[in-house]
């Protein structure tokens, strides 16, 4: 975790700092890979500067969220244009109405804009973390083979489908990435789950519903209360953290994990992360503690999804009681 935590003054750099791209995009050749430095948030989420209409922002990059989205007192701080819509974001907590912003001009330093992504949804979520302005989605990133190198603070952009893959990684077939959504299958106790890859998520979680079919009774006195999370709309959502017998993603085994439950409830479709979303198929979601212990590149191309171990050091995060005082 880094010690330099990032502010809501780091997140807007100057309302009149310049362009950093050139106005008209570019289409990338089938060698180039773009390496862009990727800064943790306080929670290890990977972010990077983007520009919109001139300013210079952090967004969290984020394959929770489907869409990017900027904070609401963001676009009234650099006095973006806003559109009224009946679009509803829908995530823990309840669902907030979303507004667009016209021409936002959203741009990374040196990565070309192939299909001149421009819609930016705004959201008056009270923010996304400190420092972060907003969320880029995956309906922005799917436009690349994207290679998440947290622990060498790194992120690379590679065009869609030429990405190699690293030597010794392992495979697991993306689910549903026609829909802008990163879905892999793991086990857990023996039972397959379907899990959510979201960076934009501090840790991993078993969602509260899962547990009945994994044969658990939730009131049985063997999950933790740890407290609350704040949900989009502000409003807290019990989290309690347990201990499971064995996690197993394609040839990653671990035995006797402990992870974060979220009570969530189906029919207000939640779930943890960014919250972004338009649907809830999945009961676990693999976090940015599991990235911050690998190289991932997802390929959507390809419905690819490898990953490699960096190290040996703990792999998941695991929400604790806070101590008294």
């Amino acid at each position: 975790m880094p010690d330099d935590r990032l502010t809501r003054r780091q997140a807007l750099l100057g309302a009149a700092a310049p362009l950093l791209l050139a106005s008209m995009p570019r289409a990338a050749r089938a060698d180039e890979v773009f390496t862009l430095p990727a800064a943790l948030d306080v929670g290890g989420r990977p972010t990077v500067l983007a520009t919109v209409r001139g300013h210079q922002l952090r967004f969290l990059l984020d394959t929770g969220a489907t869409r990017s989205v900027l904070d609401r007192a963001v676009a009234d701080e650099i006095a973006l244009d806003l559109r009224s819509t009946h679009v509803v974001a829908r995530g823990l907590g309840g669902p907030l109405p979303a507004e667009l912003a016209v021409g936002p001009g959203l741009e990374l330093d040196g990565l070309p804009n192939p299909r001149r992504r421009q819609q930016l949804w705004v959201l008056a979520s009270g923010g996304f973390g400190p420092g972060v302005a907003g969320l880029l989605g995956n309906e922005f990133l799917w436009d690349w083979d994207v290679e998440f190198d947290l622990p060498g603070s790194v992120l690379r952009f590679y065009p869609r489908g030429t990405a190699s893959l690293p030597s010794g990684a392992q495979q697991a077939r993306l689910r549903a990435s026609g829909l802008y959504r990163a879905i892999v299958q793991v086990e857990l106790d023996g039972v397959v789950l379907r899990a959510l890859l979201d960076s934009g998520a501090v840790f991993s979680s078993v969602a509260r519903r899962a547990l009945y079919r994994l044969g658990i009774d939730a009131n049985d006195g063997g999950s933790v209360q740890v407290g609350t999370a704040r949900g989009v709309d502000g409003q807290p959502v019990l989290l309690e953290n347990r201990r499971f017998r064995r996690f197993v993603l394609e040839g990653e085994v671990m035995d006797a994990p402990r992870f974060g439950i979220l009570d969530d409830a189906p029919e207000q479709r939640i779930y943890t992360g960014s919250r972004i979303v338009t649907e809830t198929d999945h009961e676990f979601v693999l976090g940015a503690d599991w990235l911050r212990a690998h190289r991932v590149l997802l390929s959507p191309a390809e419905n690819r999804m490898s990953f490699l171990r960096v190290g040996d050091g703990p792999v998941f995060r695991v929400p604790v009681p806070a101590r008294p005082g």
